[in-house]
């Protein structure tokens, strides 16, 4: 259940904006709260002169700007940083701060590389898919990609090819699906790069499936998939749906094509998985 704000400090004229999440904040409250609530986002980097200088001069907090300023002059840990701001107000209880010292203390005690794809996978919960994709890009060429298992690794592919899809790099995404799958063997990550490779209208299609094995049980339910898509009537129907999408794609609006596409693409899974069970 969420928190209700109740802010009892200064509200600012002048909101703070935060770029990757696409928040703005007006209160201390606020930024208390989106503190608690993005940890896993949250870097030493957020603490910037910016947002020192919001807080002391559009919230009216200065001791706490100094303080903060402080904390960075003397390379104090994130830890001290959160608390400070977090304690400035009583929007959260001495247990609730405890309670996030614990989930940060786990955080640090994570290798780089799965701090940042935590960072990365809320990225795509926000539809930050620019940012996204230059995480999992730098992860995926980083030298400690090294610790993750086959599985892992192209858990991270199959993440990166939904984010391509969706800043519209869909053939970039069927190759990084196809990898994926190469890497984790996952049904999933197969199912998917059939489906965008059908999307392409790809003629090698079915070579591919060929040389990925891919069951008989699996290509049958991808045919069901696309057929009650081009049988459905209703201006609903996911076939008509794509056609407006493919609509938009020729009136070259070629963001929001492969924006809506991944939706439509688990739409047409669910869809059928329902048909069936």
């Amino acid at each position: 259940m969420g928190k209700f704000i109740l802010c009892s400090g200064t509200r600012a004229k002048e909101p703070l904006r935060i770029e990757i999440t696409d928040t703005i904040l007006y209160t201390i409250e606020e930024l208390c709260f989106y503190l608690y609530q993005h940890i896993y986002l949250i870097t030493d980097e957020f603490f910037s002169e910016s947002v020192i200088g919001w807080i002391e001069k559009e919230v009216e907090l200065p001791e706490l700007a100094k303080k903060l300023r402080e904390l960075n002059r003397s390379g104090r840990t994130l830890k001290d940083k959160v608390i400070s701001i977090l304690c400035s107000t009583d929007y959260y209880t001495e247990k609730e701060m405890k309670e996030l010292i614990v989930v940060m203390d786990k955080i640090d005690g994570l290798p780089l590389i799965k701090r940042r794809k935590m960072k990365a996978d809320i990225y795509v919960q926000y539809q930050r898919y620019l940012f996204a994709a230059k995480e999992y890009e730098a992860i995926l060429e980083s030298r400690e990609a090294s610790i993750l298992t086959a599985g892992e690794y192209g858990n991270l592919l199959h993440n990166y090819a939904f984010v391509l899809l969706n800043i519209g790099s869909l053939k970039d995404a069927a190759q990084k699906m196809k990898e994926a799958y190469r890497s984790n063997q996952n049904p999933e990550s197969l199912k998917s790069y059939l489906l965008i490779l059908r999307m392409l209208g790809n003629e090698n299609a079915q070579e591919q499936q060929k040389d990925l094995a891919v069951p008989s049980e699996m290509l049958e339910m991808i045919e069901a998939i696309m057929k009650d898509a081009e049988s459905m009537e209703s201006a609903h129907s996911c076939y008509q749906a794509y056609q407006k999408l493919l609509d938009s794609k020729e009136k070259h609006d070629a963001i929001k094509f492969y924006r809506d596409l991944e939706t439509m693409l688990e739409k047409w899974i669910r869809e059928y998985r329902n048909k069936v069970s």
